[in-house]
């Protein structure tokens, strides 16, 4: 398993797959290129969603806090923030004061980001 993430525009479509050949199965590395996509792409950018190792309900790390925070100011608009598990997936939302954690069941996108995330079918 290495941690993968993707980016998807107001219309919950793919715009953007993110493996950096660095990654872990605990770590995405930040990345200008990666930056520069959502800059360049910043109007229509709505939802980021990244994978976690292990099962269960994944929970936001100190380290997806602050990337979420400096993107969203960055960006100067707040994302709709989804990380999955091997079982399970959450939406993580801006709540004026903190990050809401809610418990999802699926979305469409999800199969192939568990495909490339956590099977044989990496990239």
């Amino acid at each position: 398993m290495r941690e993968g993430a993707l980016v998807l525009d107001h219309r919950k479509q793919i715009i953007y797959w993110h493996f950096p050949e660095d990654r872990t199965s605990g770590y995405i590395p930040d990345s200008n290129k990666f930056w520069e996509f959502l800059w360049s792409n910043r109007e229509v950018v709505k939802y980021i969603a990244h994978s976690h190792p292990g099962g269960g309900i994944p929970h936001p790390s100190t380290e997806d806090l602050t990337t979420f925070r400096a993107i969203e100011l960055g960006l100067g608009k707040h994302i709709i923030w989804y990380i999955m598990s091997e079982d399970s997936l959450v939406e993580i939302q801006w709540r004026g004061d903190h990050y809401e954690v809610l418990p999802l069941k699926t979305l469409d996108w999800v199969f192939e980001l568990y495909r490339k995330t956590y099977t044989k079918g990496e990239i």
